[in-house]
C-alpha cells in the first residue's frame, strides 16, 4: 500500500502523468501495441485483391453470356472520346538587344551613343549641363536590334 501513495504524489507533481494514469484506468490508452507484421498484412491485402478480381471476371463472363442474345440486334456502342490535351505555350524567343549610352535630362533621352563612345556621351552631358537649367546625366540603354 505505501507504493500507491508514492505514485499518487509523483502523479500530482507531474500533471501529464496524472492524465495518463486516468486514461490507462479507463481503457482509453493502452500501454503498448502489438508490432504489426507489414509483410503479412501486405500478402493478405494482395490475396483479397486477387479474389475480388476473380469475382469480377466471373460476373463479367456471366453477363456477357446472358447479353449475347440480346445484343445481336442492337447497335454497337460508340467509343468514348479521348480527352483533348492542352498544348504548351511556346516560350518567346529572347529578343537581341544592343547596349548603348544615353544622355538624359529629367525624363527623356536627349542623345544616344554607341557603347564604345562613353567619353563622347559624358562630354555631351557636361555641355548640356553648362548650357541649360536642367540636370543631364549618362546611363546605359538596351536598344532592341531589328534584324532585316
Amino acid at each position: 500500500m505505501p507504493r500507491q501513495g508514492f505514485s499518487v504524489s509523483l502523479a500530482l507533481s507531474r500533471p501529464f502523468l496524472l492524465v495518463r494514469c486516468c486514461l490507462l484506468k479507463k481503457g482509453v490508452l493502452s500501454m503498448a501495441r502489438k508490432i504489426l507484421n507489414r509483410k503479412a498484412l501486405r500478402d493478405e491485402a494482395d490475396a483479397a485483391e486477387e479474389a475480388a478480381m476473380v469475382d469480377e471476371n466471373e460476373e463479367l463472363e456471366e453477363d456477357s453470356e446472358d447479353g449475347d442474345s440480346e445484343e445481336e440486334g442492337s447497335k454497337p456502342k460508340k467509343k468514348a472520346k479521348a480527352a483533348k490535351r492542352k498544348s504548351k505555350a511556346k516560350e518567346p524567343t529572347p529578343t537581341r538587344v544592343k547596349l548603348c549610352w544615353g544622355v538624359y535630362n529629367a525624363n527623356k533621352r536627349v542623345a544616344l551613343y554607341e557603347f564604345n563612345q562613353r567619353k563622347h556621351a559624358e562630354a555631351k552631358a557636361a555641355e548640356l549641363n553648362a548650357k541649360g537649367k536642367a540636370e543631364h546625366y549618362v546611363r546605359k540603354d538596351k536598344i532592341p536590334i531589328t534584324e532585316a
